[in-house]
């Protein structure tokens, strides 16, 4: 199990404040994959006035506070943002999401979503399917 944390702050203080949520809600809950930020707000960036420099520094916030925690960090990007936003992806733990038979990238990645509209028994609508790659 893993944790996902999709992310629209645009400050230190709320990343922060995010990540204390997120724990506390965990509790004593044992994680064996990533905590993930996925920040995907690209549409009201301006509104947000925030730099591309500023969002990364974001991440390493979160990287911080997840790690402060004893947990690793994962940034999760489609490959347009991972080439052309997030910086420092090639020693960044990432998880792709690119969206087609094959991917692409080019970069590093452990997790790959393929698909946010897989069918699961039980779920009613779409289900977001990946593949975790291991050693």
């Amino acid at each position: 199990m893993g944790i996902y944390l999709y992310s629209y702050d645009n400050n230190e203080e709320d990343v922060i404040r995010a990540v204390d949520a997120m724990f506390r809600e965990l509790g004593d809950v044992e994680l064996e994959l990533p905590v993930v930020f996925d920040w995907e707000e690209f549409g009201d960036f301006q509104t947000y006035e925030m730099s591309f420099g500023m969002l990364n520094h974001l991440y390493d916030v979160f990287e911080r506070e997840v790690e402060l925690r004893g947990y690793e960090s994962m940034l999760y990007g489609s490959k347009n943002f991972l080439q052309n936003i997030w910086t420092h992806t090639d020693t960044r733990p990432i998880w792709l999401a690119q969206y087609r038979s094959r991917p692409t990238y080019e970069g590093h990645y452990e997790f790959w979503q393929y698909t946010w509209r897989g069918r699961i028994n039980g779920i009613n609508g779409d289900a977001d399917f990946d593949i975790m790659y291991t050693e």
